[in-house]
């Protein structure tokens, strides 16, 4: 597996996707991802590195049994910042982000990401909310929720600040699925 580089920007097509009725999706069953299924192709894709084979797509494909891993040697525990950002075509107003844990199967132990940090910015990437969320299950999965929904939001950028890039070989970490909503 080779790095790809210091930013990827990718475009993705989301296959079948569709606009879904955002207020029809939203219950607490979970993340309608409303937002990434309605943008599809639109919307672009940045990460600090990713490891050939495991990009920055994998993370928003519908599967969460596809991830997308870091470089290797791209994690915190090995003093790195790894990140991804995702960038909308035009502001939104986000209601909830859910960053689920690595579960691919080949490599599902000794990857995650347990403490992150979401980012919510403007067109001129200005903070709008800045969030620390941990993983408190055995999936690693991190939701944030705020109590209103977040206006003006073009980018959400999500920096890993604790994870277990010492547990495993290459010193990567992964993220099986983003999901927005």
């Amino acid at each position: 597996m080779r790095w790809l580089g210091a930013a990827v920007t990718l475009a993705f097509l989301m296959a079948g996707a569709c606009v879904a009725d955002a207020a029809a999706d939203a219950s607490d069953k979970g993340n309608s991802n409303w937002l990434l299924k309605e943008y599809g192709a639109s919307v672009i894709l940045r990460t600090s590195s990713s490891y050939s084979g495991w990009p920055a797509q994998r993370m928003i494909d519908g599967n969460p049994q596809t991830s997308w891993f870091s470089a290797g040697q791209d994690s915190t525990a090995l003093g790195k910042s790894p990140w991804i950002e995702i960038e909308f075509p035009s502001d939104e107003k986000v209601r909830r982000i859910t960053q689920l844990g690595n579960r691919e199967p080949s490599w599902r132990v000794g990857y995650s990401i347990t403490l992150v940090r979401f980012e919510l910015l403007d067109k001129s990437d200005k903070v709008l909310k800045s969030w620390v969320g941990e993983s408190t299950n055995a999936t690693h999965d991190i939701e944030y929720s705020p109590k209103a929904p977040i206006a003006h939001v073009r980018k959400i950028r999500i920096t890993s600040l604790q994870d277990q890039g010492k547990l495993n070989s290459y010193g990567d970490v992964a993220i099986g699925e983003i999901e927005i909503e």
